[in-house]
C-alpha cells in the first residue's frame, strides 16, 4: 500500500466517511465507506455523492470492501440507497465499472432498526450467501483487563487496520433498573440508539483516524477507560471526528453515570487521542444545535489540535461555523455577543474544520477567543455558504496533507481573489495558540 485518502464527506447534517486505499502505482485498490446520510433532503449530499461514485468508477470492479453504519440513525445510511442505484448488481462473473460489489456489511446497534426494504436491497450487492451483520454487547477490540489476551483488530482491509473502541454500549437508564430489556425507554431513545455508536480507530502508514460516530458523553466515558490502558495505539491520531456532530447536549449528558465531570470527560477524551486535526460536519439550516463551541473549545484543550493547521486560506487561518449560545462572548467593555444563540463562521488557527461555512460572520475581532483571531479578518459581506468536502492524504511515510476536494456552492469572486493572494503572516493578538510541533514520524507499536 503506498497511500491511502480519507475524505470526511460533505453531507449536510449527517455524516460519511470514505477511505481510498492506493498501490504503488497509484491504482485504487480497495475502499472502506462509514456512514453515508443525512438529515432532511438527501439533494444536498449530490457532489459528495458524485465524489464517492467517480472514485469508484475508477476501479475494474468497483468495491467497497467493508461498510460500517456506525448505528441506524437515518442521518448515516440514507444516502446508501443512491450510492448503490448509481451502480448495476454485482455479478462475479462478468467483473464491470458500472457494477458494485459491498463486501462486508456491519451496523451498530439493533438490526431491528434496519428497515426490510434496505436490509434486501444492500443483500443484493453482496456476494452469494453474505449478509449484514452486526457484534455483541458492549464489543472492543481493546480488553477490559489491560494483562488479558493480544490486541487484534476486527477488521483488516490492504494495510489499513480497524479497531473498535467501543461499539453496542448499552446506554445505563436515568433510574429503575434493568427489567426485559427496557433501558431504550428510560434513557430516551434518542439517546440510546446514539450511545451504541461505533467508535472506530483506523490505522495505516504510521498515521490513524478516529471515526466517532454518533457517540453520547457514556459512549465517550466507556472509551476513556479503554485508551487509558491502551495509550500506545493512539500515538499519531492525525484527525478525529467531532462525537455526534458536536452535540453539546448528548456530550455532556452523563445520564445515571457518576462520579464523572461531564466537560472533563471530554477533555480526556481530547487529551488521550489528541488529534493533529478535529472536524465536524455542519449545515445552515438543521434541526440540532451542531457543532457547538462549547464542545470545539473543549477538544482546543488538547496539544497537537493546537500546532500549525495543514490547511489555511486566509494570513494564516481558515474559516469554521459552529454553534454560539446567546452572549456567550464579550466586548472589551463587557457588552455579550452574540443577540442571538446560532451558527456563526469564525476563523481559526488550529486544526479545526467544519464541512460548511462562510456566514454570520462575527464582526469584530477582539470578541474572538484566543485561537480564533486574525488581525483582517475578510469583511462578512464577501462570504456566503458553501460546503466542503475534505481530504487527507498520508503517503507511504507518513507525511499527511489536507485539501478541499469539493463544494456545494461557489464562493464568490471576491473571496476567491482572496484566498489566492500570497499569505500574510498574522500580528500577534492574545495569548498564542500554541507552538507549532515538527511532525516526526512515529511507529505503532
Amino acid at each position: 500500500m503506498a497511500s491511502i485518502d480519507c475524505y470526511v464527506l460533505d453531507v449536510g447534517q449527517g455524516m460519511g466517511n470514505f477511505i481510498a486505499i492506493y498501490d504503488d502505482a497509484g491504482t485504487l485498490t480497495n475502499t472502506i465507506l462509514v456512514d453515508f446520510g443525512t438529515e432532511g433532503s438527501t439533494k444536498k449530499p449530490e457532489p459528495a455523492l458524485k465524489l464517492v461514485v467517480s472514485l469508484l468508477k475508477t476501479m475494474a470492479q468497483p468495491t467497497i470492501d467493508v461498510l460500517l453504519v456506525s448505528h441506524t440513525d437515518k442521518d448515516h445510511h440514507n444516502m446508501l440507497p443512491k450510492l448503490l442505484a448509481a451502480f448495476g448488481v454485482y455479478d462475479p462473473d462478468h467483473p464491470a465499472r458500472n457494477t458494485l460489489v459491498v463486501k462486508e456489511v456491519m451496523f451498530g446497534g439493533s438490526m431491528a432498526n434496519v428497515t426490510e426494504s434496505f436490509y434486501t436491497e444492500l443483500v443484493k450487492y453482496m456476494p452469494v450467501g453474505e449478509e449484514p451483520d452486526s457484534f455483541t454487547a458492549h464489543f472492543s477490540s481493546f480488553p477490559y483487563n489491560s494483562g488479558f489476551g493480544p490486541i487484534n483488530p476486527f477488521i483488516i482491509v490492504g494495510n489499513v487496520q480497524i479497531y473498535m473502541m467501543m461499539g453496542n454500549l448499552w446506554a445505563m437508564p436515568d433510574r429503575g433498573e434493568f427489567e426485559g430489556g427496557e433501558w431504550a425507554a428510560e434513557t430516551g431513545e434518542g439517546y440510546n440508539k446514539n450511545t451504541v455508536s461505533m467508535v472506530l480507530l483506523v490505522r495505516a502508514n504510521n498515521s490513524a483516524f478516529v471515526l466517532t460516530g454518533d457517540a453520547t458523553g457514556q459512549t465517550i466515558a466507556a472509551c476513556n477507560y479503554m485508551i487509558a490502558k491502551m495509550r500506545q495505539f493512539f500515538t499519531f491520531v492525525e484527525v478525529a471526528t467531532v462525537p455526534h456532530h458536536g452535540s453539546s447536549s448528548s456530550a455532556f449528558d452523563l445520564k445515571s453515570l457518576t462520579g464523572i465531570d461531564p466537560q472533563q470527560n471530554i477533555v480526556d477524551f481530547a487529551k488521550y487521542i489528541d488529534p493533529y486535526s478535529l472536524v465536524a460536519s455542519a449545515e445552515k439550516h438543521g434541526s440540532w444545535d451542531h457543532p457547538a463551541l462549547s464542545v470545539l473549545e473543549l477538544f482546543w484543550k488538547a496539544n497537537r489540535v493546537h500546532s500549525q493547521a495543514l490547511y489555511n486560506e486566509y494570513d494564516y487561518f481558515h474559516p469554521f461555523t459552529s454553534w454560539i449560545k446567546k452572549r456567550t462572548l464579550r466586548y472589551p467593555l463587557g457588552q455579550g455577543w452574540p443577540a442571538h444563540e446560532g451558527r456563526y463562521t469564525a476563523f481559526t488557527q488550529t486544526g479545526t474544520y467544519t464541512t460548511l461555512y462562510g456566514f454570520n460572520t462575527p464582526p469584530a475581532a477582539d470578541i474572538w477567543p484566543p485561537q480564533m483571531r486574525p488581525i483582517n479578518p475578510p469583511p462578512p459581506a464577501i462570504w456566503r455558504p458553501y460546503g466542503v468536502t475534505w481530504k487527507f492524504h498520508v503517503d507511504r511515510g507518513g507525511r499527511v496533507s489536507l485539501t478541499r476536494e469539493s463544494s456545494r456552492d461557489t464562493p464568490t469572486a471576491e473571496l476567491l481573489d482572496r484566498l489566492a493572494a500570497p499569505p500574510v503572516p498574522p500580528v500577534p493578538v492574545g495569548p498564542p495558540a500554541g507552538a507549532a510541533r515538527p511532525r516526526r514520524l512515529r511507529a505503532f507499536p
